[in-house]
């Protein structure tokens, strides 16, 4: 695995909007990664706040598996992505302070020109969250799994570049009907494909998942990576779940 810590997330920005899109965000710093240039762009978006401590970043209380990437564990929920860790890099480090579901969704500055965008909802999960969260795990763990596979298969992998996110994370603590609250100050994206290698693990959270350890990034941080430079491609939108 390679871990970044969160004192290198301004390098890991600029190096990847390079990797990506061929662009400088921060001229200033070295570019990561090869240089290639991502075509299009995929966004899964996981509507209702998708649980880090059930998912990406698992907690205790919360079963993890090891993935095919040595030191990464994700969720149980989640075994067909954790047979393809080396493709994925994942943002532990994501942060803001709205609890608001759409006002969160506007934060990320989501009027990029997205190839496709796939809509996978049920993460609201405020009651009898450890039932609930698993009927969306499934349909994320089916849905990114074959996305990855399909573009490798067509040989699109390095050119594409999927893209993750959420409004907000869960809190650790369930609340009385044993559901998790909205907790904005930590959760976890993910970016695939695009020319950006795989297997790597950018920031960390606290022990009980509830705070980033060392530097924060934003939505604006994560949209300003993205659209460092011009994607052209006509957006399209499709609900699962």
């Amino acid at each position: 695995m390679e871990s970044l810590p969160g004192t290198t997330r301004r390098n890991f920005i600029a190096g990847t909007a390079k990797t990506f899109l061929g662009a400088g965000l921060l001229p200033a710093l070295p570019a990561y990664g090869s240089g290639l240039r991502a075509k299009r762009v995929i966004h899964l978006f996981m509507e209702g706040g998708m649980s880090h401590l059930d998912t990406l970043d698992p907690k205790a209380g919360v079963r993890a598996i090891p993935t095919n990437v040595e030191g990464v564990s994700i969720s149980e929920h989640l075994p067909r992505l954790a047979r393809r860790m080396d493709k994925i890099t994942l943002i532990r480090s994501m942060s803001h302070e709205n609890r608001s579901h759409g006002t969160a969704r506007n934060a990320f500055g989501f009027d990029l020109p997205f190839s496709e965008e796939i809509v996978i909802g049920g993460w609201d999960t405020h009651t009898d969250n450890h039932c609930r969260i698993v009927q969306p795990c499934a349909i994320l763990d089916r849905t990114l799994g074959d996305l990855l596979d399909d573009l490798e298969r067509r040989g699109t992998f390095s050119e594409t570049l999927v893209v993750l996110t959420t409004e907000f994370g869960r809190s650790a603590r369930l609340n009385a009907f044993g559901g998790r609250e909205h907790h904005p100050r930590a959760f976890t994206c993910l970016l695939a494909g695009g020319g950006l290698p795989g297997g790597r693990v950018i920031g960390a959270t606290s022990t009980d998942g509830m705070q980033v350890v060392g530097e924060k990034i934003g939505p604006a941080d994560l949209c300003s990576m993205i659209s460092a430079g011009s994607l052209p491609g006509e957006s399209r939108a499709r609900k699962l779940g």
